[in-house]
């Protein structure tokens, strides 16, 4: 026997997940009855029982290795028996013990139930729901009984609604609100537990994740996408009431009247945080994209990113005569509008480096307050206005591209083979987000003969002679970049030299192997490509050409505003903390980065000296814990009515989309952050949620690439494009289907990972 307390030094495959869960719980400090584990095929030793849990009466729980995982929480498929005595323990174990099993001291319960930690018919992630039924709980799970249900509130704890035909008083359903809100919190995902109340406490008798809920916390359909490569994982308030709740929905409006297409008073997006992520609603601008001739729906869902639940092309334009009455004027709109974004955004982008001086060279802990009010408006307006061009720019780079497809798909009739629009796209030259990693190349080059010490130097100041001062040069010149840079609580890289230290690292190991061959489709002329193409098109070659030049034109620009707002977002976020460190010194804040945990409004509120509606820092508290409750989690990456699949799977092959041709085997190496690259080994398959320009440079050391999200579009994948690294795209699920170690193959032009072993 081992016991419960035990558990959690052991892995689920030895004592089962419920065990392990409850181990894990107890060393936590909740209350959890105590009890021991069986192993299969172990009979009870009734003497050391009953010292150890007392004479009984007991409960028996199955505890197999899949049950309360992650992936499936298996509620309700293996057995649990109550009231079970010393007599009878052994009739028990001898019929249930093909697993392992929990015996635990019985609670005597006057009121028990479930909890869920979010609400399980909507997904709202600001609601924890407690169901409650008098006595033991196991007539509620076993669909017994109907419960009473009460819901409140997982930032503040607050109920909602009365008690009545709870069983609870209301210190009683504090008590487990504050349980649910706790687990939740220690946890770092949405769980749902298990509890009862006896005479004396409040016991915890089991958690395991939620693993099925109605992911429609909000009206239409949301999606994560594009932010997931900008902002990934925890997305702080600050951060999302700018970017989502501002600039973002009114650059996109203005953007789609500017070329012309009918749009609603009220911006056609709207982005919000939510499971601590970023979404922006989607379903109210593929309805205003219908506007333009040659939409395809599916063509834009994976642009993006996006896994159509749907067969087919889904919506698109319809000629009918009311739209094609319109085309001349979209037309000559978008033709208009497309030499005046990218003039004035290669405008904007020169300006760049006396931006970084003019900014960078402020004290901000030496303003008086007037002046740090001044500055602090005028780093929001210059991100606004960076962000905006920087946004344009990519909003017309993704509608060149859909009619860069529209006009491929009707050419492609005429060719043996379809056209290639990847190898169309391909060559752009040097990106400018690709910058840092070509850098840390030729450092890493120059550091040949040193290899060793530069892998072992824990710290820049351990690099040798030299390279330690190109390496601290480096971060300077590159010091805007960041694992998430529209996140504008993460350290960039002029803040943190040790993410660079790794990188470099990696750099080197990829140095060391040599340089990566070119897969042969990459090899292929462009030129060539590309003149196959026009000799196909007939009547639309001079249309053609000058859509696919915009669009690679588009592409390019595309990465150096990227770099532009990277650097005005280093900016604002200096910005911030010099606010977020005046405010501490005023006691309004515990610490200058707790700033990001207020909203833009709280903020600009604060500055005109309205500091009322509560204390900063019991919200920041609030929000933060909240915030813990999702922090190991990755939620949908699309939400409402929009349906979501994994990627098919077609025996050991799951499918996403290519994204950069050639094919690649390694062995899989996955990794969550970028501070995960220092022991990458070149060669490896790279997988990864996400791709941002921080991230870049891991591309040096990988054979291939292979992401959970992204679409054709994303800077990462334009960056594999210009590496001719091997790349497939939007593969759902691929981060839990994986593991570390495993041989696959990656073959970026057909869009498939193969498991090898």
């Amino acid at each position: 026997m081992i016991e419960l307390s035990k558990a959690a030094d052991l892995t689920a495959a030895e004592v089962g997940g419920k065990a392990r869960m409850l181990g894990l719980a107890i060393r936590q400090g909740f209350s959890v009855p105590a009890g021991v584990v069986l192993l299969p095929g172990e009979p009870p030793d009734s003497v050391e029982l009953e010292r150890l849990l007392g004479p009984g009466p007991f409960a028996v729980r199955s505890s197999a290795p899949d049950e309360d995982g992650s992936d499936e929480s298996q509620a309700g498929r293996y057995d649990t028996r109550l009231d079970v005595r010393t007599t009878g323990l052994a009739a028990v174990v001898d019929e249930l013990g093909r697993i392992p099993l929990i015996v635990q001291a019985l609670v005597a319960a006057k009121t028990a139930g479930v909890a869920f930690s979010l609400d399980p018919l909507t997904g709202d992630d600001s609601t924890c729901v407690i169901e409650s039924v008098p006595g033991r709980g196991n007539a509620l799970t076993d669909g017994e009984v109907t419960p009473a249900t009460l819901r409140a509130s997982l930032l503040t704890g607050r109920l909602r609604g009365s008690l009545a035909g709870s069983g609870l008083g209301q210190d009683e359903a504090t008590a487990v609100i504050e349980l649910v809100r706790a687990v939740a919190g220690w946890l770092g995902y949405p769980c749902d537990l298990e509890w009862a109340f006896d005479d004396e406490r409040l016991w915890l008798l089991q958690a395991r994740p939620v693993t099925a809920a109605r992911w429609q916390p909000l009206p239409g359909q949301w999606t994560s996408a594009n932010f997931r490569e900008t902002m990934p994982g925890l997305v702080t308030p600050l951060s999302a009431s700018i970017t989502l709740g501002r600039v973002f929905p009114q650059a996109l409006t203005e953007f789609l009247r500017d070329i012309g297409l009918e749009v609603p008073g009220r911006p056609v997006v709207e982005g919000r945080r939510c499971y601590g992520h970023a979404y922006w609603r989607v379903d109210e601008f593929k309805k205003t994209l219908l506007q333009l001739p040659g939409y395809i729906e599916r063509s834009f869902d994976e642009g993006l990113g996006l896994v159509p639940g749907y067969h087919g092309q889904g919506e698109r334009w319809s000629p009918a005569p009311a739209t094609i009455r319109r085309v001349p004027k979209i037309v000559l709109a978008v033709w208009r509008q497309h030499r005046r974004i990218l003039r004035e955004a290669m405008a904007y982008q020169a300006g760049d480096a006396g931006r970084d001086r003019r900014w960078l060279a402020v004290a901000w802990a030496d303003l008086a307050d007037p002046e740090l009010r001044t500055e602090f408006h005028g780093a929001l307006r210059l991100h606004e206005r960076t962000y905006r061009q920087s946004l344009r720019v990519s909003f017309m780079a993704e509608q060149l591209q859909e009619l860069l497809r529209a006009l491929l798909e009707q050419v492609g009739g005429r060719l043996d083979e379809p056209p290639r629009e990847l190898l169309l796209m391909d060559g752009l030259g040097p990106l400018a987000t690709g910058a840092a990693g070509r850098a840390l190349e030729e450092l890493a080059g120059q550091a040949a003969d040193m290899a060793e010490e530069v892998l072992a130097a824990a710290e820049t100041e351990a690099l040798p002679d030299g390279l330690g001062t190109g390496l601290a040069a480096l971060s300077q010149e590159f010091g805007y970049l960041a694992d998430g840079d529209d996140e504008l609580a993460r350290p960039r890289w002029d803040e943190d030299p040790g993410t660079v230290l790794l990188l470099l690292k990696a750099a080197v190991r990829a140095a060391q192997a040599g340089p990566r061959a070119v897969p042969p489709e990459h090899a292929r002329s462009r030129a060539e490509e590309e003149r196959r193409v026009l000799r196909a098109a007939g009547p639309w070659t001079p249309v053609l050409r000058g859509v696919l030049g915009a669009a690679r034109e588009y592409s390019r620009t595309r990465e150096v505003l990227r770099v532009s707002a990277t650097r005005a977002n280093r900016i604002l976020r200096r910005a911030c903390l010099g606010l977020g460190g005046r405010w501490a010194e005023l006691d309004l804040l515990d610490a200058p980065d707790d700033v990001f945990w207020l909203t833009l409004d709280e903020v600009l509120r604060a500055l005109d000296d309205d500091l009322e509606g509560g204390d900063f820092k019991a919200r920041v508290r609030m929000r933060r814990e909240h915030a813990r409750c999702f922090r190991n989690w990755e939620p949908p990456s699309a939400l409402g009515a929009m349906p979501v699949r994994p990627s098919p799977v077609r025996g050991r092959t799951l499918t996403g989309i290519a994204c950069s041709a050639g094919v690649a085997e390694g062995p899989v190496r996955i990794l969550r952050s970028v501070a995960e690259i220092g022991d990458f080994e070149a060669g490896g398959i790279l997988v990864v949620q996400s791709v941002n320009p921080g991230w870049a440079p891991a591309y040096l050391a990988a054979s291939g690439l292979v992401t959970e999200q992204g679409g054709l579009l994303s800077h990462g994948s334009i960056l594999a494009r210009e590496r001719s690294l091997p790349a497939v795209i939007a593969v759902g699920g691929v981060l839990e289907r994986l593991r570390d170690g495993q041989l696959v193959r990656v073959d970026g032009t057909e869009g498939t990972v193969t498991v090898l072993s």
